[in-house]
């Protein structure tokens, strides 16, 4: 889709040097839509991908410190009253 937008957008600039000016300034709107468009779906891409990425290294944290735990207990030491939200709302769905 990409390469379309840029291929589009590329021959209505050089179709534009030719138009009438009427039809170019309607033209010339949506060119900039389309282009707009691209750098708003460019944007999501990254946030989209960066969530990923987050969401997969909590996952990995929260099964280390679930481990750590467990170790911690089993030689008899103690944990903290009190566990962070984060950990709560996981450890309910794992066990």
């Amino acid at each position: 889709l990409d390469l379309f937008v840029v291929t589009v957008s590329l021959a209505l600039e050089i179709t534009f040097r030719v138009v009438h000016k009427d039809i170019l300034h309607d033209l010339v709107g949506i060119l900039i839509l389309f282009r707009v468009w691209r750098f708003v779906r460019i944007g999501h891409g990254l946030v989209a991908s960066t969530f990923e990425l987050q969401e997969i290294k909590m996952h990995e944290l929260k099964h280390y410190v679930m481990e750590v735990e467990e170790m911690v207990t089993q030689c008899g030491g103690e944990l903290p009253k009190e566990r962070p939200s984060v950990l709560m709302a996981d450890s309910k769905s794992e066990h």
